[in-house]
């Protein structure tokens, strides 16, 4: 597993390239990314990589925070932006953590079986560097489509 610092930059940078935001909506929608790279790690105390690291609970509270977001009346483009970095930020933190020798339950609760290349231990520097490249390029992509 990486540091939740790694997760969120990602998060962050996932959801500055994703909504292709003017800089006055990258607070927002970027703070959306963070929680949605964040977010699978609340299964840290019950069943972690399966119960929020799988396909089904990504769409599932993606779903449910568009929903929250038209119930507070946010603009139709905000809310499928806003989804779509929080699912992004989400399946960030998936791919990551597929990295790790444990994989990830990606078809959870269809199938227990772990998914990934595990390539690296968990807390491994070599992922943390690799999570910090990557917001890197995501950064670098985000700012020349701006």
């Amino acid at each position: 597993m990486l540091r939740r610092l790694s997760h969120a930059m990602v998060g962050f940078s996932t959801g500055l390239l994703v909504g292709r935001i003017s800089v006055s909506d990258v607070l927002l929608l970027s703070i959306l990314g963070v929680l949605g790279s964040v977010f699978p790690d609340f299964d840290l105390r019950y069943a972690h990589r399966i119960a929020l690291h799988n396909l089904l609970s990504s769409g599932l509270v993606s779903l449910g925070l568009y929903s929250v977001l038209a119930m507070a009346g946010v603009d139709t483009r905000t809310q499928i932006l806003g989804t779509a970095c929080f699912l992004a930020g989400w399946l960030s933190h998936l791919l990551l953590d597929s990295l790790t020798l444990r994989g990830v339950a990606l078809l959870y609760p269809f199938s227990r079986r772990m998914y990934g290349p595990r390539l690296l231990k968990s807390g491994d520097w070599r992922g943390e560097a690799l999570a910090w490249v990557i917001s890197g390029l995501l950064i670098y992509a985000a700012l020349k489509t701006w």
